[in-house]
């Protein structure tokens, strides 16, 4: 004959995926608002992190585990590996979270009026500009001159359309989001976006602009689903299990304030 578990045991398990699934579900929530907010003078220090590494606007590829799983004698690796991360810094939501965090910044409070207000003004500058021509992502990686340090060209880098074509990045010589969230213009001493220039998202030479139209249509229209972005260089491709990179972002998550925003 079948034994079931004890009831206490069934209505125990349920209540834990209950209060689980509300806990999710109010985290969702909670995020989901924090991103609506009309005032982005309001958000947090939280707010702003989050933001700027878990939002729809910020997505990674080949996040594999890095060598082999670590044997008995020690021998292997089973750190997983960073991989690439990208951003669309083009948004209003990530150029918000970038100034705002500038903000933020207790060395902001430190200046005085007169470079207080020429921060201020680059503020102004970076929230009015237009970017209505070019979709611009942020990546985790440099494409710089510099053979030293570059990983990729951005060149090497495409925008996929739904029917198949590529169109090629194009390297920007101002970077959006250096410009956005930076406490000082003229030199690097201050990279307000701290540890995520470490790794180079949010810095500079690693922006790559792709054009919004293509013969007078536009390259990411109203009915589709996804930004895809192809990762065509040789370290991108030589990485375990991923022959073609890409990352994607999901159209249909990247509202803001009630209106499409990439």
């Amino acid at each position: 004959m079948r034994k079931f578990p004890p009831r206490r045991n069934v209505r125990k398990t349920f209540m834990v995926v209950t209060l689980a699934s509300l806990v999710i579900c109010l985290t969702i929530g909670l995020t989901a608002r924090s991103l609506d907010k009309s005032d982005w003078k309001q958000w947090t220090k939280s707010d702003v992190r989050s933001i700027l590494t878990k939002s729809p606007w910020v997505s990674d590829c080949c996040r594999d585990w890095n060598g082999l799983p670590a044997s008995s004698d020690g021998i292997g690796d089973a750190t997983p590996s960073g991989g690439y991360t990208a951003s669309i810094v083009s948004s209003n939501l990530i150029r918000h979270a970038l100034v705002r965090q500038l903000q933020l910044d207790s060395r902001y409070h430190t200046l005085d009026s007169a470079h207080r207000a020429e921060v201020d003004q680059r503020i102004a500058e970076c929230l009015s500009e237009r970017t209505n021509k070019y979709i611009i992502i942020s990546f985790s990686f440099n494409i710089g001159p510099d053979r030293k340090f570059a990983v990729a060209k951005a060149n090497e880098i495409h925008l996929l359309l739904p029917d198949g074509r590529k169109i090629a990045g194009e390297s920007l010589t101002d970077s959006v989001a250096w410009n956005c969230g930076r406490l000082e213009k003229e030199t690097d001493q201050y990279p307000v976006v701290g540890s995520f220039s470490s790794f180079g998202l949010y810095g500079p030479k690693s922006e790559v602009a792709f054009p919004r139209f293509l013969d007078g249509n536009p390259t990411v229209g109203p009915n589709d689903k996804k930004i895809r972005v192809d990762l065509d260089f040789p370290a991108a491709r030589s990485w375990p299990g991923h022959s073609r990179p890409e990352i994607d972002f999901n159209v249909d998550k990247l509202i803001y304030q009630g209106k499409p925003d990439f």
